[in-house]
């Protein structure tokens, strides 16, 4: 009779067990929680945009939660995206790598911008001070005297060129 009892409390165990939701995925069902395949989770672990740790067995388990954050969500035990929703999702991914390309050269024209005001800004400046220097200059000419003896050698000048 005990060992009825055990084996229905080991049986109760195990049923509770399979319906709670494991937390890390292996390859194959994180792809089905997903809706892609088991290449494209190896891929995104290659490329590091999906972490995954190894199991004791040495597989790679990844993190429901991992999950969420790659793929924007991750449908219940059993359950499976609708083909609209992966569509979506695909949709949604590929206009989010467009945006950050569209950013990206943005950000590239904006740079280029602010070099383009940089040198700008100091052919102003070199234009500037170039200028107040042929102002300084021009202010000499205009301001210039000639002393009584150099007036007088002029005069002598075109006096003996006149006769």
């Amino acid at each position: 009779m005990q060992a009825a009892l055990a084996y229905l409390a080991a049986q109760q165990h195990l049923k509770k067990k399979a319906r709670t939701v494991a937390t890390k995925l292996n390859l194959s069902k994180a792809a089905r929680a997903v809706g892609v395949s088991r290449t494209t989770i190896q891929k995104y672990i290659k490329n590091g945009k999906l972490s995954a740790e190894q199991s004791p067995l040495g597989s790679p388990l990844v993190d429901v939660a991992e999950l969420n954050r790659v793929f924007g969500g991750v449908k219940g035990d059993g359950e499976k995206r609708t083909f609209e929703e992966r569509i979506e999702v695909v949709t949604l991914q590929h206009q989010v790598e467009m945006l950050k390309k569209e950013v990206e050269m943005k950000q590239e024209l904006l740079d280029s911008d602010r070099r383009l005001i940089e040198r700008l800004e100091s052919d102003l400046i070199t234009a500037t001070h170039r200028e107040q220097q042929l102002f300084e200059r021009e202010q000499k000419l205009l301001d210039f005297r000639p002393t009584p003896l150099l007036q007088r050698a002029l005069r002598l000048l075109s006096s003996s060129s006149s006769s």
